[in-house]
């Protein structure tokens, strides 16, 4: 598909054995004792080593380790615990295990992975005895003389529907086999050929039920995904009802986790054209395509809707209805069909995503496609695209004034207006008010609504109230344990204080209650995971967004994960990809935003990553050889005392700029692009600098700046300077008043 990455992992064959036997014998108590499994030694142990559930079923599920070593550690680690947990029960009704690893390349698709590197581990789970574990050449050569476990070579083995032997070696859990390599005493039937190189670590692990998922995902081929088309309208009367319906099915489609969906530009390509099944394999190789039409008559609609299978002979219908029913019905008509196409799919949904399903946050079609586009413009991560959300979220407000999500969206992206400094979008003290307001009446009327409780912890914390916060989050988190998001501030609390092993448990949570996570909540997962300490589940993150929804600030995060994890080369690529379009942008310019950490090694760590990586530290590197220059403390007394004043031209990117800084030690700027609205604040010399604090740039915490001076233009009665700031760089010229 246009958008697949690849990238190596760890993946391990996980399959319980005799399971079909077990749950004749058992049904109930087998479950009862899976689940037991599951929660004492199978989901700790995954997060212990690190691992990604991937997808899971009845008796299997894919699991990927961002090394061999942690791959191989899970499943020993599983394998010895299974013993001790079923010593206690009759031999025909113990559950035991079959594990497969394999390390190789893997297409990534949303959170999903595919291809040769699955395949090969999920041989090699075939090729494991009850309770064993086999292991790949590759594996084998990543982990040896690492782990105090000892290998048998079980030689190369033919397999079904892989065209080349593997080799395959079995762990020995035996602690006397420790550091040993032998030759397997029990050799397996069909061993031909020669060995396979790969690079992924996959686990399909026999559990029904993983990281406190309620759902069962089948395992697809590569190709599995949808297509959504736009619904087609019957009349141009119907256009309005049409969008909304293919709204509502990309908003619940597209956050499935267990079938890709192709991406909205994708489907909004596919606009007006019928779409044929020849069309899927050769544009964008989806399996499944779903499309419809929508009409009105007097007061009722009709909502037609069918679902093909690329695999499928004939016209590959596999299922269709007609929804019918009163105009303000439309809401809940598209709900039913859509639960009703995931039914024809065999899907199970998980309970966040049966909310996406369930969707009717207004009856006002008009209210809902302004709230949608606001919605995806915000989450594009692209912070220009919040200044065109914001009319839009204004308009589903105005059209219906009840509409919370709409006012949750809204107080959203004013926040982020605040958090970011975006002044040039909007005042960032009005975008503040705006947001309390919004969070403190949703919170009146609904003291349970998580978005809201989210949005508070957030403030809190960027008002560095961090206990408050962490409070809140707590509380938040015991009322409604289930709720993805309030898992996710859970975390960035813990993060503040500097409980970072905490704080990873609240990430891996969020990431396992979710729906599929989108590529910004990817990215927003990534940073959080980096200040925790998590570089490498970060950087697994990070290489699983398409290349084609990576911003700009993707690329600084790679940078710093591909810095710690040792690759300074790819570190220093991605700065340079981010600096294209960023090219004043500096590491003090960020430094304001780490004072929500209680521990300031959290910036150290991240400005050595950048430094390092070729992030300047001030503007330009402005600074740079630039030493002498520098003005001290004595001359910065001068300059800002009754014998100068201060003229300017322009300010920084050329934008007209004036300044006032009075011996009260309050300051006024007027920036070219803030409409003549002043940014005021408090100012003062410390040392051999100028610092500032302005209430409107990042929430009023001080910086501050040297002065260098231009000593070829420069005279007694003229000093030309520059002021580096971390915005940029302001040239100004000191004039001696003649009275002195």
């Amino acid at each position: 598909m246009s958008n697949e990455v690849r990238r190596l992992s760890a993946i391990v064959a996980f399959d319980m054995v005799g399971y079909s036997r077990l749950m004749e014998l058992d049904e109930s108590g087998t479950r009862a004792r899976q689940r037991t499994v599951l929660d004492k030694i199978i989901n700790p142990k995954v997060i212990e080593f690190d691992g990604r559930v991937v997808k899971t079923m009845g008796d299997g599920a894919l699991i990927e380790f961002a090394s061999a070593v942690n791959a191989v550690s899970w499943a020993a680690s599983v394998q010895r615990a299974m013993i001790i947990h079923e010593c206690d029960q009759d031999a025909d009704k113990r559950i035991s295990y079959r594990i497969g690893i394999n390390l190789g390349d893997v297409l990534v698709e949303g959170d999903d992975i595919f291809g040769e590197g699955v395949n090969v581990a999920s041989r090699l789970e075939g090729l494991a005895e009850p309770k064993g574990i086999m292991i790949s050449d590759t594996v084998f050569k990543s982990v040896k003389g690492k782990l105090d476990l000892g290998f048998a070579d079980a030689g190369l083995n033919k397999v079904k529907n892989l065209s080349e032997p593997i080799q395959a070696f079995k762990v020995l859990l035996d602690p006397g086999d420790a550091g040993k390599i032998l030759a397997d005493t029990n050799p397996i039937s069909g061993r031909i050929g020669k060995p396979m190189v790969a690079a992924t670590v996959v686990l399909l692990v026999g559990l029904s039920v993983l990281i406190g998922s309620i759902w069962t995902p089948s395992f697809g081929d590569p190709d599995d995904g949808i297509l959504i088309v736009p619904f087609t309208a019957e009349t141009s009367s119907d256009r309005i009802s049409a969008d909304v319906v293919t709204e509502l099915f990309l908003r619940s489609y597209g956050r499935l986790r267990q079938l890709p969906s192709a991406s909205y530009s994708t489907s909004m390509g596919y606009k007006g054209i019928a779409v044929t099944l020849a069309d899927l394999k050769r544009d964008i190789d989806v399996r499944y395509v779903l499309d419809g039409s929508v009409r009105t008559l007097e007061n009722e609609i009709e909502i037609r809707a069918r679902l093909r299978d690329a695999t499928e002979s004939g016209d590959g219908v596999i299922w269709q209805q007609v929804a019918v029913g009163e105009n303000d019905q439309l809401f809940d008509l598209v709900s039913d069909l859509k639960f009703k196409a995931a039914g024809a799919l065999k899907l199970k949904l998980n309970p966040v995503e049966r909310r996406f399903f369930e969707e009717t946050p207004t009856t006002d079609q008009n209210a809902f496609l302004a709230y949608a586009n606001a919605d995806r413009l915000l989450h594009s991560k692209d912070f220009t695209d919040i200044g065109k959300a914001l009319p839009l979220y204004e308009e589903a407000i105005s059209l219906d004034p009840n509409f919370v999500e709409a006012k949750l969206g809204y107080a959203e992206a004013n926040f982020q207006i605040w958090e970011g400094s975006y002044n040039t979008i909007r005042f960032t003290l009005d975008a503040l008010d705006e947001a309390k307001t919004i969070v403190r009446d949703v919170l009146s009327a609904d003291p349970s609504n998580s978005v809201a409780i989210g949005l508070q912890v957030r403030l809190l914390l960027q008002q560095l109230q961090r206990d408050r916060a962490l409070s809140m989050a707590r509380a938040a988190v015991f009322n409604s344990p289930s709720e993805p998001g309030l898992r996710l501030v859970h975390g960035l609390t813990l993060n503040a204080v500097g409980d970072y092993e905490q704080a990873i448990e609240a990430f891996n949570q969020y990431e396992a209650l979710s729906a599929r996570l989108s590529s910004g909540d990817k990215g927003d997962l990534a940073w959080n995971l980096l200040r925790a300490g998590n570089t490498q589940k970060a950087l697994s993150l990070l290489l699983s967004i398409p290349e084609n929804e990576l911003r700009e600030q993707h690329f600084r995060f790679l940078a710093e994960a591909f810095f710690r994890e040792g690759d300074s080369e790819k570190a220093r690529e991605y700065i340079q990809r981010f600096l294209t379009n960023n090219v004043w942008l500096n590491v003090m310019w960020m430094k304001p935003w780490f004072e929500i950490y209680d521990d300031p090694n959290v910036f150290i760590i991240y400005s050595e990553a950048m430094l390092a990586s070729g992030l300047p530290k001030w503007p330009y590197n402005f600074d740079k050889g630039r030493e002498g220059d520098r003005i001290g403390h004595d001359e910065l007394l001068e300059l800002y005392s009754e014998q100068f004043e201060e003229q300017f031209t322009t300010g920084p990117f050329g934008a007209p700029y004036s300044e006032e800084r009075r011996a009260d030690g309050t300051v006024e700027m007027e920036f070219g692009w803030m409409n003549g609205i002043p940014l005021n604040g408090t100012w003062s010399i410390k040392d051999d600098t100028i610092c500032q604090r302005l209430p409107s740039v990042h929430q009023g915490r001080e910086q501050c700046h040297f002065l260098y001076r231009d000593a070829e233009r420069s005279t007694e009665t003229n000093r030309h300077v520059s002021a580096v700031l971390s915005f940029g760089v302001i040239e100004s010229e000191f004039v001696r008043l003649k009275e002195y």
